[in-house]
C-alpha cells in the first residue's frame, strides 16, 4: 500500500489503521494498569498514531518500525521511533513497563521470537498488550505459523492464530494471560467504514463474527515479578 493510501485511510479511521482505534489502545492501557510516566514501546508502530496518543496521555512512549516510509511519517512529526523488527527489538533488557503489538504480531515471521523479545525488554511485573485478528470456527488451526523459518505473512489475516494459540504463545514466552476480550464488533465496524469510504484494507477482507473465519481480540500478558511467579 502506498504511503498516500495509508495516510488517507488512517484519517478515515481516526488516525490509526486498525479495529478499535485509539479508544481500544486506551482501554488496554487501563486494563494493564499503566500509570502516567510509564515507559511504553509500540512495536510495529506504523505512522505513529499510538505513540502520539500515548505521549499526549503522559506516558514515556516510543515506537519501533521496520518500514522506512512509515518511519519517515513519524520523523516528520518528531515522534521517537527507532528502526527495528519485532523479532529483534533494538533496546536493552528490562527497560519498559509495557510493550504493545497492535495488529503487528500477526505479521511477525517468528511470533515466538517476538514475544521472547517483548519479555526481555519488559521490567518484572510489566505487561504485553496484543490487539490482533484471530482464527475462529473451522479455521482455528495455525500453530505452525507461530514459528520462524518461512516467509512472513502477507497481512495480519493470513498471520492470525486461534485464541488458544495466542494464549499458548504468551505462556511459552513466560507471560501469564491477565486479560482476554473479544472485539470482533470493532473489526466489523472497521471493515464497514473502509468499504463506505472506498479505502483499501490493510488485510484481506475477513469473514467476521460467530462461525466465521476471523475475529478480533485484545490480550494482555504479565511478566512475573520473580522467575516462579
Amino acid at each position: 500500500m502506498r504511503t498516500s493510501d495509508l495516510t488517507a485511510a488512517a484519517r478515515a479511521h481516526d488516525g490509526v489503521l486498525r479495529p478499535g482505534g485509539l479508544e481500544l489502545t486506551e482501554r488496554g492501557c487501563g486494563l494493564a494498569g499503566f500509570r502516567s510516566g510509564a515507559r511504553l514501546l509500540d512495536v510495529g508502530c506504523g505512522a505513529g498514531g499510538t505513540v502520539r496518543r500515548l505521549l499526549e496521555l503522559g506516558f514515556d512512549a516510543r515506537g519501533v518500525e521496520p518500514d522506512a516510509r512509515l518511519r519517515g511519517l513519524c520523523s516528520a512529526e518528531g515522534l521517537p521511533v527507532a528502526e527495528g523488527r519485532a523479532e529483534c527489538i533494538p533496546f536493552g533488557d528490562s527497560l519498559f513497563d509495557g510493550v504493545l503489538f497492535e495488529c503487528s504480531l500477526s505479521l511477525a515471521s517468528d511470533k515466538n521470537a517476538a514475544l521472547r523479545e517483548a519479555f526481555r525488554v519488559l521490567v518484572p511485573g510489566g505487561s504485553v498488550l496484543i490487539q490482533d485478528l484471530y482464527r475462529v470456527g473451522s479455521d482455528s488451526h495455525g500453530g505452525a505459523r507461530a514459528n520462524g523459518g518461512g516467509e512472513p505473512p502477507k497481512d495480519c489475516a493470513e498471520g492470525a492464530l486461534s485464541i488458544g494459540d495466542w494464549n499458548a504463545l504468551l505462556n511459552e514466552a513466560g507471560f501469564t494471560t491477565a486479560v482476554q476480550e473479544d472485539h470482533t464488533r470493532e473489526l466489523l465496524a472497521f471493515v464497514a467504514r473502509s468499504i463506505f469510504f472506498d479505502l483499501p484494507l490493510p488485510f484481506s477482507r475477513p469473514h467476521c463474527g460467530c462461525g466465521g473465519r476471523r475475529g478480533y481480540v485484545l490480550l494482555a500478558g504479565r511478566k512475573g515479578l520473580t522467575e516462579n511467579e
